[in-house]
């Protein structure tokens, strides 16, 4: 159970990014629409007039016109779970443990946990030396000020609610030496994390296939306590041989 459920997981993130883009082109369009309208009735300027048309001709969205679509949405549909419920009239599967919801919902949140501690220890990948320098910092910042969303108990989705709001929080201008400055863009970094707790879950699944072969040897031991056979460890039958 724990398997399936970390292969699920593992396919999460290009699903968040795919439902993400859908609600931009939709935001998109409703802002056009809204301009349009406003135009129409003469309550708009040449600006934007031509912000409109700069809108239409981009395939991709600019980082201020990503910052205007993203306060108009409401983030990304979340990952369908219908796979948990289990229904003895129709589902010929074996039935679910009855803690299945829940942990399911606690591996994605400690996934994600150990995706953004790997992510701020080895460096979030970036154009330059110091892009990846402040964007790591931006992640260790933005993850210490949320901390909450990972101790003690919380509701479902908490972890679907970080990656959300890492993901519209605007990109943010960093001044540095010089008169130079730095623009730090947090949909990067929150692809780079989906990617690295895909990599983080697939190594969790890995265990979780072995865990009943090494687990036979415990069984053993307790066939034999039952059977009233002396307990003997590998170790002590090849010492014995």
């Amino acid at each position: 159970e724990f398997a399936h459920d970390l292969g699920v997981i593992a396919t999460m993130g290009q699903q968040i990014f795919t439902s993400y883009w859908s609600e931009i082109e939709k935001s998109r369009g409703k802002l056009i629409a809204e301009r349009e309208a406003a135009e129409a009735a003469g309550t708009s300027g040449e600006e934007q007039a031509t912000d409109i048309e700069g809108t239409t001709m981009s395939s991709s969205p600019s980082l201020s016109e990503e910052g205007e679509l993203k306060d108009s949405m409401s983030g990304f549909s979340g990952q369908w779970l219908g796979f948990l419920e289990w229904d003895p009239y129709w589902d010929e599967s074996d039935k679910p443990s009855p803690l299945r919801r829940g942990n399911f919902d606690l591996m994605v949140l400690l996934a994600t946990q150990e995706a953004v501690r790997r992510l701020i220890n080895e460096g979030v990948e970036d154009e330059t030396p110091e892009h990846e320098v402040e964007s790591t910092n931006f992640l260790r910042n933005f993850y210490a000020d949320r901390m909450l969303y990972f101790v003690g108990p919380q509701r479902y989705r908490r972890a679907d609610e970080f990656v959300e709001e890492l993901m519209l929080t605007p990109p943010v201008v960093i001044a540095k030496d010089g008169g130079n400055a730095l623009i730090v863009n947090p949909l990067n970094i929150a692809e780079l994390l989906l990617i690295k707790r895909d990599n983080v879950v697939s190594e969790w699944q890995q265990i979780a296939k072995e865990t009943p072969q090494e687990h036979s040897e415990i069984r053993r031991m307790q066939l034999d306590r039952m059977m009233g056979r002396p307990v003997l460890r590998d170790e002590d039958m090849m010492v014995e041989e």
